[in-house]
């Protein structure tokens, strides 16, 4: 998965894009990057940094929501088309890495679908115990090989256990220290995940590594052509935010964090089209904003995506519980 994605003819070293092969929520109008704008300012954060930031869509929203807020991406991709103001790194972040200047404190750093995208071992249950799913690069074919090492190992037993015979697993331990060494980096703000997750009780018997190339679902062959992804054990981030310095996790849906937000379409205020011809514009855009809000906040899509916040300080945390939830830390 390293070489596949990240490798001298890797997917994202050529200069793919995610969205070019899915939809993601900042595709989808301007309304998620109305949210994240909405929940920086309400922290009282002035800026906004986001990692993996892919061709800026999400930068872009934010800075038509509140062009006040400064704004910074990192990703391996050259400088899209940006906002002259905001700041730009090409690279890739690594866990220990420093931010860019100014963006250590005071910020909202924003992780959407990047974790699923930090390469993870494959392992099989066997009668004697995980091991290692090796594959042929170019052919996609599978083998067994050895154990895992010692500290892959505990990380299964802690996350991923029981694993049964012919059950499959992704080992999440380097997306682990990718998330403790953001949270750990910033000093006065908020990290916030966005990603497909499961838990320790809802953990796939199969495992979740996929493949994408031009919106379809693809059988995942490591050679490079296709955007592989697998899925976030989100308990277990969570505990290395823990252990990183955060407060406990603020976790909830999608959807209910946009609705929390506000991030809902004014739609039903708009008069019939054949009642007000001259408003059919207005009308028209509204129903577009419906139209996205809906997609975004769909169960059965983008919606039941996770929203991980961890906060530096016990203040933000419960700031961040209020705004994402609607409840104040005293469950009201």
């Amino acid at each position: 998965m390293e070489h596949a994605l990240y490798g001298p003819d890797g997917f994202y070293r050529r200069g793919e894009w995610s969205g070019a092969h899915f939809r993601t929520s900042p595709q989808v109008g301007t309304a998620f990057g109305t949210a994240i704008a909405r929940l920086a300012c309400g922290l009282g954060l002035s800026r906004i940094l986001e990692v993996g930031a892919g061709r800026g869509e999400l930068l872009h929203a934010v800075h038509a929501s509140d062009p006040t807020l400064q704004l910074h991406g990192i990703d391996l991709t050259p400088r899209p088309a940006l906002p002259p103001e905001a700041g730009w790194t090409t690279g890739r972040y690594r866990p220990g890495d420093r931010l860019p200047a100014g963006f250590d404190h005071q910020s909202l750093v924003v992780a959407h679908e990047w974790l699923d995208v930090i390469p993870v071992d494959v392992v099989c249950g066997t009668a004697h115990g995980p091991r290692l799913v090796l594959v042929d690069p170019l052919t996609g074919r599978e083998r067994l090989g050895p154990p895992p090492g010692s500290s892959d190992a505990a990380w299964l037993r802690r996350w991923w256990s029981p694993l049964g015979v012919g059950d499959r697993a992704e080992v999440g331990r380097a997306r682990d220290a990718a998330w403790a060494g953001l949270v750990g980096s910033v000093s006065q703000g908020l990290v916030l995940a966005v990603d497909y997750t499961h838990r320790r009780e809802s953990r796939p018997t199969g495992g979740s590594l996929a493949a994408y190339r031009g919106h379809r679902q693809i059988t995942p062959v490591a050679d490079g052509s296709a955007d592989l992804t697998a899925h976030v054990a989100v308990d277990a981030l969570a505990a290395a935010g823990r252990r990183a310095g955060s407060p406990p996790p603020v976790l909830v849906t999608q959807s209910v964090a946009l609705r929390a937000l506000r991030v809902r379409s004014t739609v039903a205020a708009a008069p019939p089209v054949a009642a007000a011809p001259p408003d059919a514009p207005l009308t028209l855009r509204r129903l577009v904003a419906e139209a996205e809000v809906r997609e975004l906040t769909a169960l059965d899509g983008l919606g039941r995506f996770t929203w991980l916040a961890q906060a530096s300080t016990p203040e933000l945390h419960d700031t961040a519980r209020r705004l994402l939830t609607g409840r104040s830390p005293n469950g009201r």
